[in-house]
């Protein structure tokens, strides 16, 4: 478990998600079923490390961690892959579905930041896997969707 795991969010790490996405690719190979891919990145982490100390920003990832692992569905599986950068795989989502979770937790985030008392936004970029398409250009697509989302002023979801 300890090799899966995150061990400052106890979510899964890159490895384990890495796993868990090349089961969810095989398995829509076999029966067509939607899947999306949710990259998350909080918005201006490095002042948080910056102004209020480490300890405070592993806090902060803590708490986010948490949240997205409470709004994740029994299914659906939810990874920190690096930094402040955290990814749910949402099997059976279209990309309807993947905004819904994204507004889901912008919407609990107000409710996390009241906690905190610090203030935390995130950027999010969402790509469904199209037919015939490699893990890896889905996540790239979804990466390049988050990086636009940065660059378009941040706290957004922007779909691939």
């Amino acid at each position: 478990e300890l090799a899966h795991t995150d061990a400052l969010t106890a979510l899964y790490n890159r490895r384990a998600y890495d796993q868990e996405l090349a089961r969810e690719w095989r398995r829509v190979q076999r029966n067509g079923a939607e899947l999306s891919v949710l990259l998350i990145d909080a918005d201006h982490f490095k002042s948080i490390n910056d102004q209020h100390g480490h300890a405070v920003g592993d806090r902060v990832l803590q708490a986010l961690a948490a949240l997205i692992q409470r709004s994740a569905r029994e299914i659906d599986v939810a990874a920190r892959i690096g930094g402040e950068e955290f990814c749910l795989l949402l099997p059976g989502s279209d990309a309807e579905a993947g905004g819904r979770v994204d507004r889901h937790l912008r919407a609990q985030l107000a409710e996390l930041v009241a906690q905190l008392g610090h203030p935390l936004d995130f950027s999010s970029g969402l790509a469904v896997l199209q037919p015939g398409e490699s893990l890896e250009r889905l996540m790239t697509r979804a990466d390049r969707a988050l990086y636009q989302a940065k660059r378009q002023g941040r706290n957004r979801v922007m779909p691939a």
